[in-house]
Protein backbone atom coordinates (compact mmCIF):
# COMPACT_ATOMS: atom_id res chain seq x y z
CA UNK A 1 0.00 0.00 0.00
CA UNK A 2 1.49 3.42 -1.15
CA UNK A 3 0.00 7.29 -1.51
CA UNK A 4 1.26 9.25 -4.24
CA UNK A 5 0.57 12.48 -5.04
CA UNK A 6 0.41 14.02 -8.38
CA UNK A 7 -1.12 17.53 -9.93
CA UNK A 8 -3.05 18.36 -12.87
CA UNK A 9 -3.45 21.93 -14.51
CA UNK A 10 -7.20 22.34 -14.99
CA UNK A 11 -10.19 21.96 -12.57
CA UNK A 12 -11.41 19.56 -10.47
CA UNK A 13 -14.50 18.86 -12.61
CA UNK A 14 -12.76 18.34 -15.92
CA UNK A 15 -10.32 16.11 -14.27
CA UNK A 16 -13.04 14.09 -12.48
CA UNK A 17 -14.43 13.95 -16.22
CA UNK A 18 -11.15 13.02 -17.65
CA UNK A 19 -10.49 10.19 -15.05
CA UNK A 20 -13.79 8.26 -16.48
CA UNK A 21 -12.53 8.42 -19.71
CA UNK A 22 -8.58 7.43 -19.07
CA UNK A 23 -8.91 4.83 -16.23
CA UNK A 24 -10.49 2.12 -18.98
CA UNK A 25 -7.95 2.59 -21.43
CA UNK A 26 -5.39 1.21 -18.48
CA UNK A 27 -7.39 -1.50 -17.60
CA UNK A 28 -9.32 0.66 -14.53
CA UNK A 29 -13.11 -0.38 -13.85
CA UNK A 30 -14.54 2.83 -11.90
CA UNK A 31 -15.49 1.10 -8.63
CA UNK A 32 -18.50 1.85 -6.20
CA UNK A 33 -17.97 4.66 -3.34
CA UNK A 34 -16.73 7.17 -6.56
CA UNK A 35 -18.22 10.70 -5.78
CA UNK A 36 -17.09 13.78 -7.32
CA UNK A 37 -13.80 14.31 -5.05
CA UNK A 38 -13.21 10.44 -5.40
CA UNK A 39 -12.78 7.93 -7.92
CA UNK A 40 -11.84 4.26 -6.73
CA UNK A 41 -10.58 2.61 -9.16
CA UNK A 42 -10.46 -1.40 -9.44
CA UNK A 43 -8.39 -4.69 -11.48
CA UNK A 44 -9.83 -7.77 -10.89
CA UNK A 45 -7.03 -10.53 -10.72
CA UNK A 46 -5.61 -11.77 -13.41
CA UNK A 47 -2.09 -13.97 -14.70
CA UNK A 48 0.27 -11.15 -14.33
CA UNK A 49 -1.82 -9.21 -11.26
CA UNK A 50 -3.33 -10.32 -7.94
CA UNK A 51 -6.09 -7.28 -8.03
CA UNK A 52 -5.94 -4.05 -7.56
CA UNK A 53 -7.49 -0.63 -5.54
CA UNK A 54 -6.51 2.90 -5.88
CA UNK A 55 -8.34 5.37 -4.44
CA UNK A 56 -7.71 8.72 -6.59
CA UNK A 57 -8.90 11.99 -4.08
CA UNK A 58 -9.22 14.96 -5.90
CA UNK A 59 -9.10 18.38 -4.15
CA UNK A 60 -9.16 21.74 -6.13
CA UNK A 61 -6.89 24.27 -5.50
CA UNK A 62 -7.97 27.35 -7.83
CA UNK A 63 -7.99 25.55 -11.53
CA UNK A 64 -5.16 23.19 -10.40
CA UNK A 65 -6.10 19.52 -8.99
CA UNK A 66 -4.36 17.99 -6.65
CA UNK A 67 -4.75 14.35 -7.16
CA UNK A 68 -3.68 11.69 -3.76
CA UNK A 69 -3.86 8.39 -4.69
CA UNK A 70 -4.03 5.93 -2.28
CA UNK A 71 -2.95 2.05 -3.48
CA UNK A 72 -3.51 -1.02 -2.35
CA UNK A 73 -3.09 -4.86 -3.80
CA UNK A 74 -6.19 -7.04 -3.01
CA UNK A 75 -4.22 -10.55 -1.48
CA UNK A 76 -2.19 -9.23 1.12
CA UNK A 77 1.06 -8.82 -0.01
CA UNK A 78 4.69 -8.00 2.12
CA UNK A 79 5.18 -5.67 -1.35
CA UNK A 80 3.30 -4.74 -4.37
CA UNK A 81 7.16 -4.36 -6.31
CA UNK A 82 6.09 -0.87 -6.89
CA UNK A 83 3.21 -1.97 -9.13
CA UNK A 84 1.16 0.64 -7.24
CA UNK A 85 3.32 3.94 -7.88
CA UNK A 86 3.73 3.14 -11.83
CA UNK A 87 -0.31 2.87 -11.78
CA UNK A 88 -0.54 6.44 -9.95
CA UNK A 89 2.10 7.82 -12.40
CA UNK A 90 0.37 6.22 -15.55
CA UNK A 91 -2.51 7.61 -14.30
CA UNK A 92 -1.68 10.82 -13.53
CA UNK A 93 0.53 11.70 -16.42
CA UNK A 94 -2.65 10.41 -19.17
CA UNK A 95 -4.44 13.00 -17.38
CA UNK A 96 -1.69 15.51 -18.62
CA UNK A 97 -0.37 15.74 -15.36
CA UNK A 98 3.14 15.84 -13.12
CA UNK A 99 3.51 12.95 -10.19
CA UNK A 100 5.36 14.07 -7.35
Amino acid sequence: MGRYVGTVGRPLDEVRWAIDAVAPQQGWTLGFGSTREVAVLTKGMTLWSWGATLHVHLQDLGGITRLTCDTREELPALTDWGRGKRAAQRLVEALGGTFA
